[in-house]
Protein backbone atom coordinates (compact mmCIF):
# COMPACT_ATOMS: atom_id res chain seq x y z
CA UNK A 1 0.00 0.00 0.00
CA UNK A 2 1.23 3.52 -0.82
CA UNK A 3 2.91 5.00 2.28
CA UNK A 4 1.33 8.45 1.83
CA UNK A 5 -2.13 6.89 1.49
CA UNK A 6 -1.55 4.78 4.58
CA UNK A 7 -0.46 7.84 6.58
CA UNK A 8 -3.58 9.75 5.53
CA UNK A 9 -5.75 6.79 6.48
CA UNK A 10 -4.12 6.56 9.90
CA UNK A 11 -4.80 10.27 10.39
CA UNK A 12 -8.46 9.71 9.47
CA UNK A 13 -8.79 6.92 12.03
CA UNK A 14 -7.15 9.16 14.62
CA UNK A 15 -9.62 11.94 13.78
CA UNK A 16 -12.54 9.56 14.30
CA UNK A 17 -11.10 8.56 17.64
CA UNK A 18 -10.81 12.22 18.62
CA UNK A 19 -14.44 12.89 17.67
CA UNK A 20 -15.67 9.90 19.65
CA UNK A 21 -13.73 10.87 22.74
CA UNK A 22 -14.18 14.65 22.76
CA UNK A 23 -17.22 16.64 23.86
CA UNK A 24 -18.77 16.62 20.35
CA UNK A 25 -18.58 12.85 20.30
CA UNK A 26 -20.18 12.68 23.72
CA UNK A 27 -23.03 14.90 22.53
CA UNK A 28 -23.66 12.74 19.43
CA UNK A 29 -23.32 9.43 21.23
CA UNK A 30 -26.33 7.92 22.97
CA UNK A 31 -26.82 5.16 25.50
CA UNK A 32 -29.31 2.33 25.31
CA UNK A 33 -31.17 3.78 28.29
CA UNK A 34 -31.53 7.20 26.63
CA UNK A 35 -32.77 5.69 23.37
CA UNK A 36 -35.23 3.43 25.20
CA UNK A 37 -36.68 6.45 27.02
CA UNK A 38 -37.02 8.37 23.74
CA UNK A 39 -38.82 5.50 22.01
CA UNK A 40 -40.73 4.26 25.05
CA UNK A 41 -39.39 0.75 24.51
CA UNK A 42 -37.80 -1.80 26.80
CA UNK A 43 -34.12 -1.20 27.41
CA UNK A 44 -33.16 -4.85 26.85
CA UNK A 45 -34.68 -4.86 23.35
CA UNK A 46 -32.93 -1.58 22.45
CA UNK A 47 -29.64 -2.94 23.78
CA UNK A 48 -29.99 -6.09 21.67
CA UNK A 49 -30.57 -4.07 18.47
CA UNK A 50 -27.66 -1.73 19.19
CA UNK A 51 -25.33 -4.64 19.83
CA UNK A 52 -26.37 -6.20 16.51
CA UNK A 53 -25.36 -3.08 14.58
CA UNK A 54 -22.34 -2.00 16.59
CA UNK A 55 -18.77 -2.99 17.23
CA UNK A 56 -16.46 -1.99 20.06
CA UNK A 57 -14.20 0.95 19.38
CA UNK A 58 -10.42 0.62 19.51
CA UNK A 59 -10.14 -3.19 19.68
CA UNK A 60 -7.99 -3.54 16.53
CA UNK A 61 -4.95 -1.60 15.31
CA UNK A 62 -5.84 1.21 12.95
CA UNK A 63 -3.45 -0.07 10.26
CA UNK A 64 -5.22 -3.44 10.16
CA UNK A 65 -8.61 -1.77 9.72
CA UNK A 66 -7.36 0.46 6.92
CA UNK A 67 -5.68 -2.40 5.06
CA UNK A 68 -8.83 -4.53 5.37
CA UNK A 69 -10.89 -1.67 3.97
CA UNK A 70 -8.73 -1.37 0.86
CA UNK A 71 -8.99 -5.13 0.36
CA UNK A 72 -12.77 -4.80 0.24
CA UNK A 73 -13.48 -5.86 3.82
CA UNK A 74 -15.25 -2.86 5.30
CA UNK A 75 -16.16 -3.55 8.94
CA UNK A 76 -18.61 -0.64 8.87
CA UNK A 77 -20.63 -2.08 5.99
CA UNK A 78 -23.05 -3.95 8.25
CA UNK A 79 -22.06 -2.63 11.68
CA UNK A 80 -21.85 1.13 11.26
CA UNK A 81 -22.11 2.05 14.96
CA UNK A 82 -19.11 2.28 17.29
CA UNK A 83 -19.54 1.43 20.97
CA UNK A 84 -17.54 2.92 23.77
CA UNK A 85 -18.53 1.71 27.22
CA UNK A 86 -17.81 5.14 28.70
CA UNK A 87 -19.98 7.27 26.40
CA UNK A 88 -22.36 4.88 24.59
CA UNK A 89 -23.10 4.29 20.92
CA UNK A 90 -21.76 6.52 18.16
CA UNK A 91 -23.14 6.21 14.56
CA UNK A 92 -20.41 6.55 11.94
CA UNK A 93 -22.46 5.96 8.78
CA UNK A 94 -26.21 6.09 9.25
CA UNK A 95 -26.81 5.11 5.61
CA UNK A 96 -25.10 1.76 6.12
CA UNK A 97 -27.61 0.87 8.83
CA UNK A 98 -30.33 0.60 6.20
CA UNK A 99 -28.27 -1.45 3.75
CA UNK A 100 -26.84 -3.65 6.47
CA UNK A 101 -30.22 -4.45 8.00
CA UNK A 102 -31.30 -7.01 5.39
CA UNK A 103 -27.94 -8.75 5.32
CA UNK A 104 -27.86 -9.18 9.11
CA UNK A 105 -31.44 -10.44 9.20
CA UNK A 106 -30.80 -12.92 6.38
CA UNK A 107 -27.70 -14.22 8.15
CA UNK A 108 -29.83 -14.80 11.24
CA UNK A 109 -32.47 -16.66 9.19
CA UNK A 110 -29.78 -18.96 7.79
CA UNK A 111 -28.71 -19.87 11.30
CA UNK A 112 -32.31 -20.74 12.30
CA UNK A 113 -33.17 -22.88 9.23
CA UNK A 114 -35.96 -20.62 7.98
CA UNK A 115 -34.07 -19.01 5.11
CA UNK A 116 -35.77 -21.03 2.32
CA UNK A 117 -39.20 -19.92 3.48
CA UNK A 118 -37.98 -16.35 3.75
CA UNK A 119 -36.35 -16.46 0.30
CA UNK A 120 -39.64 -17.49 -1.34
CA UNK A 121 -41.53 -14.73 0.44
CA UNK A 122 -38.78 -12.25 -0.52
CA UNK A 123 -39.09 -13.15 -4.20
CA UNK A 124 -42.89 -12.88 -4.13
CA UNK A 125 -42.65 -9.51 -2.39
CA UNK A 126 -40.23 -8.09 -4.98
CA UNK A 127 -42.43 -9.32 -7.83
CA UNK A 128 -45.61 -7.95 -6.28
CA UNK A 129 -44.01 -4.58 -5.54
CA UNK A 130 -42.64 -4.20 -9.08
CA UNK A 131 -45.86 -5.21 -10.83
CA UNK A 132 -47.99 -2.98 -8.59
CA UNK A 133 -45.80 0.09 -9.27
CA UNK A 134 -45.77 -0.44 -13.03
CA UNK A 135 -49.50 -1.19 -13.13
CA UNK A 136 -50.29 2.02 -11.29
CA UNK A 137 -48.17 4.14 -13.63
CA UNK A 138 -48.93 2.41 -16.96
CA UNK A 139 -52.49 1.03 -16.47
CA UNK A 140 -51.79 -1.83 -18.95
CA UNK A 141 -54.63 -3.63 -20.74
CA UNK A 142 -53.22 -7.07 -19.92
CA UNK A 143 -51.30 -8.40 -16.92
CA UNK A 144 -50.14 -12.02 -16.96
CA UNK A 145 -48.56 -13.34 -13.76
CA UNK A 146 -46.36 -16.39 -13.21
CA UNK A 147 -47.04 -18.04 -16.52
CA UNK A 148 -45.02 -20.42 -18.67
CA UNK A 149 -45.03 -19.87 -22.42
CA UNK A 150 -44.34 -22.71 -24.85
CA UNK A 151 -42.14 -21.74 -27.77
CA UNK A 152 -42.50 -23.11 -31.30
CA UNK A 153 -39.69 -25.62 -30.67
CA UNK A 154 -41.41 -26.94 -27.54
CA UNK A 155 -39.20 -25.21 -25.01
CA UNK A 156 -40.86 -23.37 -22.15
CA UNK A 157 -40.10 -19.81 -21.05
CA UNK A 158 -41.15 -18.75 -17.59
CA UNK A 159 -42.17 -15.19 -16.90
CA UNK A 160 -42.82 -13.67 -13.50
CA UNK A 161 -45.04 -11.07 -15.14
CA UNK A 162 -45.87 -9.81 -18.61
CA UNK A 163 -47.57 -6.42 -18.86
CA UNK A 164 -49.04 -5.43 -22.22
CA UNK A 165 -49.78 -1.76 -22.80
CA UNK A 166 -51.06 -1.19 -26.32
CA UNK A 167 -48.11 -2.14 -28.59
CA UNK A 168 -45.51 -2.31 -25.83
CA UNK A 169 -44.88 -5.28 -23.54
CA UNK A 170 -42.84 -5.32 -20.33
CA UNK A 171 -41.36 -8.70 -19.36
CA UNK A 172 -40.60 -8.57 -15.64
CA UNK A 173 -38.31 -10.89 -13.72
CA UNK A 174 -38.00 -10.57 -9.96
CA UNK A 175 -34.39 -11.25 -8.99
CA UNK A 176 -34.42 -11.15 -5.20
CA UNK A 177 -31.07 -12.93 -4.82
CA UNK A 178 -28.48 -11.16 -2.69
CA UNK A 179 -24.93 -10.31 -3.61
CA UNK A 180 -22.57 -12.35 -1.49
CA UNK A 181 -20.20 -10.59 0.92
CA UNK A 182 -17.25 -11.45 -1.35
CA UNK A 183 -19.04 -9.88 -4.33
CA UNK A 184 -19.73 -6.76 -2.27
CA UNK A 185 -16.03 -6.58 -1.43
CA UNK A 186 -15.20 -6.37 -5.14
CA UNK A 187 -14.10 -9.97 -5.78
CA UNK A 188 -14.32 -10.19 -9.62
CA UNK A 189 -15.07 -13.92 -9.80
CA UNK A 190 -17.81 -13.83 -7.18
CA UNK A 191 -19.28 -10.60 -8.62
CA UNK A 192 -19.41 -12.25 -12.05
CA UNK A 193 -21.17 -15.31 -10.64
CA UNK A 194 -23.72 -13.26 -8.72
CA UNK A 195 -24.50 -10.98 -11.66
CA UNK A 196 -24.90 -14.01 -13.92
CA UNK A 197 -27.81 -15.11 -11.74
CA UNK A 198 -29.42 -11.69 -12.17
CA UNK A 199 -28.61 -10.90 -15.79
CA UNK A 200 -28.01 -14.01 -17.90
CA UNK A 201 -31.37 -15.74 -17.35
CA UNK A 202 -33.31 -12.51 -17.91
CA UNK A 203 -31.46 -11.78 -21.18
CA UNK A 204 -32.03 -15.34 -22.44
CA UNK A 205 -35.74 -15.26 -21.59
CA UNK A 206 -36.15 -11.82 -23.18
CA UNK A 207 -34.40 -12.95 -26.39
CA UNK A 208 -36.69 -15.97 -26.69
CA UNK A 209 -39.77 -13.87 -26.00
CA UNK A 210 -38.80 -11.23 -28.58
CA UNK A 211 -38.01 -13.89 -31.20
CA UNK A 212 -41.29 -15.73 -30.66
CA UNK A 213 -43.41 -12.58 -30.78
CA UNK A 214 -41.67 -11.36 -33.94
CA UNK A 215 -42.06 -14.71 -35.68
CA UNK A 216 -45.44 -16.00 -34.48
CA UNK A 217 -47.21 -13.02 -32.93
CA UNK A 218 -48.72 -15.26 -30.26
CA UNK A 219 -47.73 -17.22 -27.18
CA UNK A 220 -49.16 -20.51 -25.98
CA UNK A 221 -49.46 -21.02 -22.25
CA UNK A 222 -48.49 -24.39 -20.81
CA UNK A 223 -51.49 -25.26 -18.70
CA UNK A 224 -54.47 -27.58 -18.75
CA UNK A 225 -56.30 -25.54 -21.39
CA UNK A 226 -53.26 -24.80 -23.60
CA UNK A 227 -54.60 -21.25 -24.04
CA UNK A 228 -53.08 -18.94 -26.64
CA UNK A 229 -52.57 -15.20 -26.32
CA UNK A 230 -52.48 -13.05 -29.43
CA UNK A 231 -49.67 -10.51 -29.23
CA UNK A 232 -49.36 -9.78 -32.94
CA UNK A 233 -49.87 -6.10 -32.20
CA UNK A 234 -46.85 -5.87 -29.84
CA UNK A 235 -43.95 -4.01 -31.43
CA UNK A 236 -41.60 -3.39 -28.49
CA UNK A 237 -40.61 -5.65 -25.61
CA UNK A 238 -38.76 -4.13 -22.65
CA UNK A 239 -37.26 -6.74 -20.30
CA UNK A 240 -36.90 -5.60 -16.68
CA UNK A 241 -34.91 -7.38 -13.95
CA UNK A 242 -36.00 -6.04 -10.56
CA UNK A 243 -33.61 -6.63 -7.68
CA UNK A 244 -33.14 -5.69 -4.05
CA UNK A 245 -29.56 -4.68 -4.81
CA UNK A 246 -28.39 -1.35 -6.22
CA UNK A 247 -26.15 -2.63 -9.02
CA UNK A 248 -26.36 0.40 -11.32
CA UNK A 249 -22.63 1.09 -11.22
CA UNK A 250 -21.80 -2.38 -12.57
CA UNK A 251 -24.70 -2.85 -15.02
CA UNK A 252 -24.24 0.17 -17.24
CA UNK A 253 -22.51 -1.46 -20.20
CA UNK A 254 -23.49 -4.30 -22.51
CA UNK A 255 -19.88 -4.89 -23.58
CA UNK A 256 -18.74 -5.16 -19.95
CA UNK A 257 -20.94 -8.23 -19.49
CA UNK A 258 -19.44 -9.83 -22.58
CA UNK A 259 -15.90 -9.02 -21.41
CA UNK A 260 -16.67 -10.55 -17.99
CA UNK A 261 -18.01 -13.74 -19.57
CA UNK A 262 -21.52 -13.20 -18.18
CA UNK A 263 -23.04 -12.98 -21.68
CA UNK A 264 -21.70 -14.96 -24.65
CA UNK A 265 -22.20 -12.10 -27.10
CA UNK A 266 -23.35 -8.50 -27.30
CA UNK A 267 -27.07 -8.40 -26.44
CA UNK A 268 -29.72 -5.86 -25.61
CA UNK A 269 -29.58 -5.74 -21.84
CA UNK A 270 -32.64 -5.70 -19.62
CA UNK A 271 -33.27 -2.72 -17.40
CA UNK A 272 -31.69 -3.90 -14.15
CA UNK A 273 -33.17 -1.77 -11.40
CA UNK A 274 -33.62 -2.02 -7.66
CA UNK A 275 -37.20 -2.20 -6.45
CA UNK A 276 -36.73 0.98 -4.41
CA UNK A 277 -35.48 2.98 -7.41
CA UNK A 278 -38.33 1.58 -9.51
CA UNK A 279 -40.85 2.86 -6.95
CA UNK A 280 -39.32 6.36 -7.09
CA UNK A 281 -39.16 6.46 -10.90
CA UNK A 282 -42.77 5.26 -11.27
CA UNK A 283 -43.93 7.92 -8.81
CA UNK A 284 -41.94 10.79 -10.32
CA UNK A 285 -42.61 9.97 -14.00
CA UNK A 286 -45.27 12.34 -15.28
CA UNK A 287 -47.17 9.65 -17.17
CA UNK A 288 -46.97 6.33 -19.01
CA UNK A 289 -45.43 7.90 -22.12
CA UNK A 290 -42.55 9.46 -20.20
CA UNK A 291 -41.81 6.22 -18.36
CA UNK A 292 -41.77 4.22 -21.60
CA UNK A 293 -39.53 6.84 -23.20
CA UNK A 294 -37.10 6.52 -20.28
CA UNK A 295 -36.98 2.74 -20.83
CA UNK A 296 -36.22 3.30 -24.51
CA UNK A 297 -33.53 5.94 -23.91
CA UNK A 298 -32.01 3.90 -21.07
CA UNK A 299 -31.77 0.84 -23.32
CA UNK A 300 -30.03 2.82 -26.07
CA UNK A 301 -27.58 4.42 -23.62
CA UNK A 302 -26.59 1.09 -22.09
CA UNK A 303 -26.24 -0.69 -25.42
CA UNK A 304 -24.08 2.14 -26.79
CA UNK A 305 -21.79 1.74 -23.76
CA UNK A 306 -21.46 5.51 -23.36
CA UNK A 307 -22.77 6.45 -19.92
CA UNK A 308 -21.44 5.56 -16.49
CA UNK A 309 -23.71 6.28 -13.55
CA UNK A 310 -23.14 5.52 -9.88
CA UNK A 311 -26.89 5.47 -9.21
CA UNK A 312 -29.95 4.73 -11.32
CA UNK A 313 -31.65 7.84 -9.96
CA UNK A 314 -28.78 10.03 -11.20
CA UNK A 315 -29.46 8.69 -14.69
CA UNK A 316 -33.20 9.28 -14.30
CA UNK A 317 -32.68 12.84 -13.09
CA UNK A 318 -30.35 13.47 -16.04
CA UNK A 319 -33.18 12.23 -18.26
CA UNK A 320 -35.59 14.71 -16.66
CA UNK A 321 -33.11 17.57 -16.73
CA UNK A 322 -31.81 17.26 -20.28
CA UNK A 323 -32.91 13.99 -21.83
CA UNK A 324 -30.74 10.99 -22.68
CA UNK A 325 -30.52 11.59 -26.40
CA UNK A 326 -27.00 10.56 -27.43
CA UNK A 327 -27.10 11.17 -31.18
CA UNK A 328 -24.67 14.07 -30.87
CA UNK A 329 -22.05 11.69 -29.45
CA UNK A 330 -22.02 8.94 -32.10
CA UNK A 331 -20.53 8.86 -35.58
CA UNK A 332 -22.44 8.22 -38.81
CA UNK A 333 -22.11 4.45 -38.25
CA UNK A 334 -23.63 4.67 -34.79
CA UNK A 335 -20.39 4.14 -32.87
CA UNK A 336 -19.76 6.20 -29.71
CA UNK A 337 -17.31 9.07 -30.01
CA UNK A 338 -17.12 9.89 -26.29
CA UNK A 339 -17.90 8.56 -22.83
CA UNK A 340 -20.15 10.34 -20.36
CA UNK A 341 -20.17 10.14 -16.57
CA UNK A 342 -23.19 11.36 -14.62
CA UNK A 343 -22.44 13.38 -11.53
CA UNK A 344 -24.80 13.39 -8.57
CA UNK A 345 -28.08 14.90 -9.76
CA UNK A 346 -30.47 13.79 -7.03
CA UNK A 347 -30.48 16.93 -4.84
CA UNK A 348 -33.93 18.05 -6.13
CA UNK A 349 -35.23 14.53 -5.60
CA UNK A 350 -33.83 14.38 -2.07
CA UNK A 351 -35.35 17.77 -1.24
CA UNK A 352 -38.77 16.68 -2.52
CA UNK A 353 -38.87 13.47 -0.48
CA UNK A 354 -37.42 15.10 2.65
CA UNK A 355 -40.30 17.59 2.55
CA UNK A 356 -42.85 14.87 1.79
CA UNK A 357 -41.69 12.87 4.81
CA UNK A 358 -41.63 15.88 7.14
CA UNK A 359 -37.82 16.06 7.45
CA UNK A 360 -37.61 19.39 5.60
CA UNK A 361 -39.65 22.50 6.37
CA UNK A 362 -39.12 24.35 3.10
CA UNK A 363 -41.42 23.02 0.36
CA UNK A 364 -39.66 21.43 -2.61
CA UNK A 365 -41.37 20.85 -5.99
CA UNK A 366 -41.77 17.41 -7.46
CA UNK A 367 -39.08 17.00 -10.15
CA UNK A 368 -40.38 17.14 -13.72
CA UNK A 369 -39.13 17.55 -17.28
CA UNK A 370 -39.42 21.32 -17.30
CA UNK A 371 -37.99 21.81 -20.79
CA UNK A 372 -40.81 19.90 -22.48
CA UNK A 373 -43.24 22.47 -24.03
CA UNK A 374 -46.80 22.93 -22.75
CA UNK A 375 -48.35 22.08 -26.12
CA UNK A 376 -46.44 18.81 -26.22
CA UNK A 377 -47.54 17.92 -22.68
CA UNK A 378 -51.15 18.50 -23.69
CA UNK A 379 -50.78 16.28 -26.77
CA UNK A 380 -49.14 13.51 -24.74
CA UNK A 381 -51.77 13.70 -22.02
CA UNK A 382 -54.55 13.38 -24.59
CA UNK A 383 -52.96 10.25 -26.10
CA UNK A 384 -52.49 8.75 -22.63
CA UNK A 385 -56.11 9.41 -21.64
CA UNK A 386 -57.85 8.35 -24.87
CA UNK A 387 -55.37 5.55 -25.76
CA UNK A 388 -56.08 5.10 -29.47
CA UNK A 389 -54.50 2.10 -31.18
CA UNK A 390 -50.74 2.63 -31.46
CA UNK A 391 -50.51 5.44 -28.92
CA UNK A 392 -47.51 3.93 -27.12
CA UNK A 393 -45.22 3.67 -30.14
CA UNK A 394 -46.49 7.05 -31.34
CA UNK A 395 -45.53 8.53 -27.97
CA UNK A 396 -42.10 6.88 -28.16
CA UNK A 397 -41.59 8.50 -31.57
CA UNK A 398 -42.79 11.94 -30.52
CA UNK A 399 -40.70 12.00 -27.33
CA UNK A 400 -37.41 11.59 -29.19
CA UNK A 401 -37.13 15.24 -30.15
CA UNK A 402 -35.59 18.13 -28.24
CA UNK A 403 -37.66 21.10 -27.03
CA UNK A 404 -37.86 22.77 -30.44
CA UNK A 405 -38.79 19.57 -32.25
CA UNK A 406 -41.42 18.68 -29.66
CA UNK A 407 -42.94 22.13 -29.89
CA UNK A 408 -42.92 22.02 -33.70
CA UNK A 409 -44.68 18.64 -33.79
CA UNK A 410 -47.23 19.56 -31.09
CA UNK A 411 -48.20 22.83 -32.78
CA UNK A 412 -48.11 21.46 -36.33
CA UNK A 413 -51.80 20.49 -36.51
CA UNK A 414 -52.86 23.80 -34.97
CA UNK A 415 -51.02 25.70 -37.73
CA UNK A 416 -52.64 23.46 -40.35
CA UNK A 417 -56.09 23.94 -38.80
CA UNK A 418 -55.75 27.73 -39.08
CA UNK A 419 -55.00 27.37 -42.80
CA UNK A 420 -58.01 25.09 -43.25
CA UNK A 421 -60.29 27.54 -41.47
CA UNK A 422 -59.08 30.30 -43.81
CA UNK A 423 -59.51 28.49 -47.14
CA UNK A 424 -61.71 25.49 -46.26
CA UNK A 425 -59.26 23.03 -47.85
CA UNK A 426 -57.41 20.04 -46.30
CA UNK A 427 -53.77 20.70 -45.42
CA UNK A 428 -50.95 18.41 -44.39
CA UNK A 429 -47.34 18.70 -43.28
CA UNK A 430 -44.65 16.02 -42.91
CA UNK A 431 -41.41 15.87 -40.95
CA UNK A 432 -38.77 13.14 -41.12
CA UNK A 433 -36.56 12.63 -38.08
CA UNK A 434 -33.39 10.59 -38.39
CA UNK A 435 -30.13 9.85 -36.62
CA UNK A 436 -27.53 7.09 -36.78
CA UNK A 437 -29.67 4.37 -35.14
CA UNK A 438 -33.31 5.16 -35.95
CA UNK A 439 -35.65 7.13 -38.15
CA UNK A 440 -39.35 7.89 -38.11
CA UNK A 441 -41.77 10.30 -39.67
CA UNK A 442 -44.68 12.44 -38.52
CA UNK A 443 -47.51 13.67 -40.73
CA UNK A 444 -50.03 16.21 -39.52
CA UNK A 445 -53.32 16.74 -41.36
CA UNK A 446 -56.29 19.06 -40.93
CA UNK A 447 -59.67 18.94 -42.69
CA UNK A 448 -62.79 21.04 -42.64
CA UNK A 449 -65.80 20.39 -40.44
CA UNK A 450 -67.59 18.76 -43.38
CA UNK A 451 -65.30 15.74 -43.04
CA UNK A 452 -66.31 12.79 -40.89
CA UNK A 453 -63.74 11.15 -38.63
CA UNK A 454 -63.83 8.01 -40.78
CA UNK A 455 -63.15 10.00 -43.94
CA UNK A 456 -60.26 11.81 -42.22
CA UNK A 457 -58.85 8.49 -41.03
CA UNK A 458 -58.97 7.03 -44.55
CA UNK A 459 -57.24 10.07 -46.04
CA UNK A 460 -54.55 10.24 -43.32
CA UNK A 461 -53.88 6.49 -43.48
CA UNK A 462 -53.37 6.63 -47.23
CA UNK A 463 -51.01 9.59 -46.88
CA UNK A 464 -48.99 7.97 -44.07
CA UNK A 465 -48.64 4.61 -45.88
CA UNK A 466 -47.30 6.40 -48.94
CA UNK A 467 -44.97 8.65 -46.93
CA UNK A 468 -43.59 5.78 -44.87
CA UNK A 469 -42.88 3.76 -47.99
CA UNK A 470 -41.25 6.69 -49.77
CA UNK A 471 -38.95 7.47 -46.84
CA UNK A 472 -38.19 3.76 -46.16
CA UNK A 473 -38.71 4.05 -42.41
CA UNK A 474 -39.87 1.40 -39.94
CA UNK A 475 -42.27 3.70 -38.10
CA UNK A 476 -44.63 6.53 -39.01
CA UNK A 477 -47.04 8.62 -36.95
CA UNK A 478 -50.04 10.48 -38.35
CA UNK A 479 -52.07 13.06 -36.39
CA UNK A 480 -55.34 14.30 -37.82
CA UNK A 481 -57.60 17.13 -36.59
CA UNK A 482 -60.82 18.73 -37.71
CA UNK A 483 -60.22 22.45 -38.16
CA UNK A 484 -62.87 23.73 -35.79
CA UNK A 485 -61.41 21.58 -32.96
CA UNK A 486 -57.62 21.96 -33.46
CA UNK A 487 -56.78 21.09 -29.84
CA UNK A 488 -58.24 17.59 -30.05
CA UNK A 489 -56.63 14.70 -31.95
CA UNK A 490 -59.49 13.29 -34.02
CA UNK A 491 -57.43 10.49 -35.61
CA UNK A 492 -54.13 8.81 -34.77
CA UNK A 493 -52.48 6.62 -37.39
CA UNK A 494 -49.48 4.62 -36.24
CA UNK A 495 -47.61 2.37 -38.69
CA UNK A 496 -44.90 0.14 -37.18
CA UNK A 497 -44.42 -2.58 -39.78
CA UNK A 498 -40.88 -3.10 -41.17
CA UNK A 499 -40.26 -1.53 -44.58
CA UNK A 500 -40.48 -3.91 -47.57
CA UNK A 501 -40.60 -3.55 -51.35
CA UNK A 502 -44.20 -3.07 -52.46
CA UNK A 503 -45.14 -2.26 -56.09
CA UNK A 504 -48.63 -1.13 -55.05
CA UNK A 505 -47.18 1.44 -52.64
CA UNK A 506 -44.73 2.54 -55.34
CA UNK A 507 -47.71 3.25 -57.55
CA UNK A 508 -49.52 5.07 -54.72
CA UNK A 509 -46.50 7.34 -54.20
CA UNK A 510 -46.42 8.11 -57.92
CA UNK A 511 -50.17 8.77 -58.02
CA UNK A 512 -49.94 11.21 -55.12
CA UNK A 513 -46.87 12.83 -56.74
CA UNK A 514 -44.99 12.74 -53.46
CA UNK A 515 -41.44 13.96 -53.08
CA UNK A 516 -39.09 13.10 -50.15
CA UNK A 517 -39.70 15.14 -47.02
CA UNK A 518 -37.07 17.55 -45.73
CA UNK A 519 -35.01 15.77 -43.10
CA UNK A 520 -34.97 17.22 -39.60
CA UNK A 521 -32.31 15.67 -37.36
CA UNK A 522 -33.36 15.10 -33.75
CA UNK A 523 -30.96 16.77 -31.36
CA UNK A 524 -30.68 17.38 -27.65
CA UNK A 525 -31.84 20.77 -26.41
Amino acid sequence: MDRELLDRSRASVAAIAAIVSDRLGRRIAITAEQLAAMLDEGCSAIEAVLQLFSQPFGTRPAVDLVEDYFRGRNPLRTRAVLHDSAIGYFPVNVGNLLFGLRELIEDAFKQHNVFDLYAKHRGDWVEEGAVAALQERLAPEEVHRNIEFVLADGRAVESDALLVCDRVALAIEAKAVSLTPRARSGDPARMSRDLTRIVADTVQQADRLRTTLARDGRLRVRDRNQAEFDFAHVRRVFPIAVTLEDVTSVTGSASAFVDAGILPSRRELPWIVSLFDLWVICEIAEGPAQLLHYLQQHEQAINLNMITASEELDLFMMFLDQGLYLGDHVDQDGNPTTELFTLSMTDPLDAYYLHQTGQRRTPAPKPRQEWSPKAFRELTTQLECERPDGWTTAALNLHQGDRNVRNEVATMVRRLARRTRLDGRPHDETRLFADSHSSFGVTGMSVGKGYTVDRLRERLLTWCRARKHLERTASWTGIGVIANRPGKVAVLVQLDEPWTDDPELDQLVATLQMRPAAEVATTRR
